[in-house]
């Protein structure tokens, strides 16, 4: 309790000042020394314990509309203007980088004030601690689930902190000699050494199954490093390291390229980059930017890996891209053919119209709320030779909700609800369709 206590003043000068006001305005009274020698930074007499800290009051505008001081500044299609102000004297506090020494010193302050204060639960937080792992299974293991020649799971054990990444070869399509054997493919407990943080974001195999690729962050800002492990077997690491990038990786046909995606200033996902193995990230291929900070970026691929998915999403809009990857292998099938010739928008964006995309047979699937459709319905639309007419393909019904589709070889189930309870529908279809 106390370690997640003093992580959440560790991680302040990151937060929005309005998540850290509160805080700051229950410590802002400083008690005085009866010498009247005080720090000048802390507000602490020499030799005595800590006191309660106090930021220093720094005169600061905040404009909500145009900001006059930077009129290039994207604020929106209509910032008000004139703008409204707000005072924040606390601004200084607002360290995006974490290397304002000033700030740092303060937080420091903090965090010994709260050590201090809290001393006395040392016992209770021991306790609490302990009831609350009693009611844990420690030692833990994920149900194994089949992808390619594989079974991959995850498991936790006792008195380690994160999770173990494993595979099993199925014995029936591999060499039996190798079968029978578990392959830890990464030790999140390894990886967290010499850290005070670690999150694995996605850990994702290559369609070879033979490397594996991650993303990691060791700082808690959600901004993550990607790495390759080249060899799972021999858990040898590639020398390929992007740094900066949001936590979602997809590989491309084969394992020559990664797909990923880098963060502007407002920590949105908003430039699509191909990264070919072997080569720097300064020579990645930007394949698309999405300048309207209304809109979310994030990728994947359809359920039978023939495209690669763009979405772009607001809260009331979407706009899709198919990237075909079927005729896409090796380096320069991605760069050539797949990438810059196929990208196809779907549907372009329409104000209140939202999609979702999937592939089966030879049709794009979309779960959308087109024509008023206000709980959504199923339409598609061929894949080759690609034209924006979509058709229905469950006829849409008010009292019905459609939420989502996974496709199969021969089946699509439908997720949804009706009368408000909870549905799968199962829809025969063929290859061809």
């Amino acid at each position: 309790v106390y370690t997640a206590f003093n992580k959440s003043v560790a991680l302040r000068s990151s937060l929005p000042f309005n998540r850290v006001i509160h805080r700051r305005s229950l410590m802002a009274e400083v008690i005085r020394s009866s010498d009247g020698e005080v720090d000048v930074l802390t507000g602490n007499p020499s030799g005595t314990s800590v006191l309660k800290p106090i930021a220093k009051s720094i005169p600061h505008d905040v404009y909500y509309g145009i900001n006059p001081n930077d009129l290039d500044e994207l604020r929106g299609d209509a910032p008000m203007d004139p703008p409204k102000i707000r005072s924040d004297p606390f601004y200084w506090l607002r360290d995006q980088t974490r290397s304002d020494k000033e700030v740092l010193a303060h937080l420091e302050h903090e965090n010994k004030y709260c050590e201090q204060e809290l001393s006395h639960l040392a016992d209770l937080r021991g306790s609490l601690y302990e009831e609350m792992i009693s009611h844990l299974k420690e030692t833990d293991e994920d149900v194994p689930h089949r992808h390619g020649d594989y079974m991959y799971y995850s498991k936790t054990s006792k008195g380690l902190s994160y999770t173990i990444h494993c595979r099993k070869a199925i014995a029936a399509t591999v060499d039996s000699s190798s079968s029978n054997s578990d392959v830890v493919i990464l030790d999140e407990n390894k990886l967290a050494e010499k850290h005070d943080y670690t999150d694995v974001g996605m850990l994702v195999p290559s369609p070879s199954h033979n490397r594996v690729a991650y993303t990691v962050d060791h700082s808690g800002y959600e901004t993550y490093s990607l790495r390759v492990i080249e060899d799972v077997e021999a858990n040898r690491c590639s020398e390929d390291v992007i740094e900066d990038v949001d936590s979602t990786i997809v590989w491309g046909a084969d394992d020559s390229v990664l797909f990923y995606l880098t963060l502007d200033d407002q920590h949105r996902p908003h430039k699509l980059f191909l990264h070919r193995l072997g080569t720097k990230q300064e020579d990645d291929l930007c394949l698309f930017t999405e300048n309207d900070d209304k809109f979310w970026m994030s990728i994947g691929k359809t359920n039978d890996d023939k495209f690669l998915i763009l979405s772009l999403s607001s809260t009331e809009t979407s706009e899709c891209y198919a990237i075909d990857l079927t005729n896409a292998e090796s380096v320069s099938g991605h760069a050539d053919a797949a990438i810059i010739d196929q990208m196809v928008c779907l549907r372009k964006r329409e104000f209140g119209v939202r999609y979702d995309v999937e592939h089966h047979g030879s049709h794009f699937y979309f779960v959308t709320n087109i024509d008023h459709a206000k709980n959504n319905k199923l339409m598609r639309s061929p894949s080759t030779n690609y034209s924006p007419t979509w058709r229905d393909v469950k006829p849409y019904r008010a009292h019905e909700q459609i939420d989502d589709i996974i496709p199969f070889k021969n089946h699509i189930a439908v997720l949804g609800r009706e009368s408000g309870i909870q549905r799968l529908w199962i829809m025969k279809m063929m290859m061809n369709e």
